[in-house]
């Protein structure tokens, strides 16, 4: 974050804690159990998705780190690591880099 930025005030973030090439997700589940944000780096070739950050119930935040364009899915916890690849049941979204 420059010196010169103020970031605001953005309850119950502190924006200040941001380093470069960082970023806050907003991410919001209405799910009644507990989900496992998971992530693949654009440029991992054959990679598996890996676990990234729990997602409780309600309003949540996580930061993540924008050097690289990131793929994600939100699956439930408790999910085998090797069905990832070939749960389509839940969100899927894609990071995009400037």
């Amino acid at each position: 974050m420059s010196w010169i930025e103020d970031p605001g005030d953005y309850e119950p973030i502190d924006l200040s804690t941001l380093g470069l090439d960082e970023a806050f997700i907003n991410i919001t589940s209405s799910a009644a159990e507990n989900l496992w944000l998971y992530t693949l780096s654009a440029d991992c070739y054959r990679c598996p998705f890996r676990r990234f950050a729990s997602i409780p119930s309600g309003k949540s935040w996580v930061k993540i780190n924008t050097k690289r364009a990131l793929k994600f899915r939100v699956l439930p916890l408790g999910l085998p690591v090797t069905s990832v690849v070939s749960d389509t049941r839940f969100v899927k979204a894609k990071g995009r880099q400037r």
